[in-house]
């Protein structure tokens, strides 16, 4: 009797624990597998398993962990990028909103305080840093920057700016961008993608490119009154509402022989507003502006 009951006992017990085991959530299973791995390692560790821009489970997060915890880093550094708009005063407060200790964001920051924007600001990192900064990363550098000192054939000031963060995750080495003191933002950026054509061909290929913001350059340029060279004359032709075919013909006739003649032509109805109207079109290079009526057609 007593063994058929110790028997009974571990049959429930097996049975308890199947079912505790089943009704166990996907986060709880991921964060006894994560203390599994981790409760006997001399370390304080803490995970994070993000899914979809979600967390999914999170192990020791009552802890607060130093700045370059992985959970936070790729957020740090784009609150970074953001120091030369809202100071190193906005960036330290966003950085400890954010779980970064006070000292750790203070002892970070204070490194910018002493780099200078010039060749001798990778030398002082470089030394600054130890086996952080490898010398490879900080000689090539340098070498690229003294590089395009004495190569560049126009004036223009090239700065180190340790700050710099670009949003793409493709880069594998230097970053750049070119500004324009005219210009709120950057006009160019790019750098350097050694993995990114292997990801498609198979094979690793060293690779540097950028991108230019072509809109925002054209735009500085006409602000600042330049002129195509050799742009053609623009005439508009303005048409009344419900113009008869005869004199739409008559225009469209006009408009054929000014385009042979080398004009930009743009055939646009009359607005209530015409006043605004060609206000708009002057601002936009047309010199000849024709009002076209049906009974004033003929005389254009």
């Amino acid at each position: 009797m007593k063994a058929k009951f110790f028997l009974s006992c571990m049959a429930l017990a097996i049975l308890f624990s199947a079912c505790n085991t089943t009704n166990r959530t996907p986060k709880q299973k991921i964060e006894q597998q994560i203390d599994s791995l981790l409760k006997d390692k001399k370390a304080t560790v803490g995970v994070a398993v993000l899914a979809n821009d979600e967390t999914v489970a999170v192990y020791n997060n009552q802890i607060h962990f130093p700045l370059l915890s992985v959970f936070k880093f790729h957020v740090g550094l784009a609150v970074l990028d953001k120091m030369d708009k809202i100071g190193p005063e906005g960036v330290e407060a966003e950085l400890i909103e954010m779980g970064y200790t006070s000292e750790s964001v203070k002892t970070y920051l204070s490194l910018f305080d002493e780099v200078a924007s010039d060749v001798s600001g990778v030398r002082y990192l470089k030394e600054k840093l130890g086996d952080y900064l490898s010398d490879e990363t900080a000689d090539g550098l340098e070498l690229i920057m003294s590089s395009v000192e004495a190569a560049k054939e126009c004036d223009f000031k090239l700065q180190f700016t340790p700050t710099l963060v670009r949003g793409q995750s493709y880069y594998t080495g230097t970053i750049f961008e070119v500004t324009m003191d005219d210009f709120g933002g950057s006009v160019a950026g790019g750098g350097r993608y050694d993995k990114m054509i292997g990801k498609f061909t198979g094979q690793d290929t060293p690779a540097c490119g950028f991108s230019i913001g072509f809109e925002r350059i054209v735009m500085l340029l006409l602000e600042n009154g330049y002129k195509v060279p050799g742009g053609r004359q623009k005439k508009a032709y303005l048409l009344e509402k419900k113009l008869p075919k005869e004199a739409m013909l008559k225009v469209l006739a006009l408009a054929k022989a000014d385009r042979e003649a080398g004009r930009q032509v743009l055939i646009v109805n009359m607005k209530k507003n015409k006043k605004f109207q060609k206000e708009q079109l002057i601002e936009d290079g047309y010199t000849e502006i024709a009002d076209c009526y049906a009974d004033s057609v003929d005389r254009l």
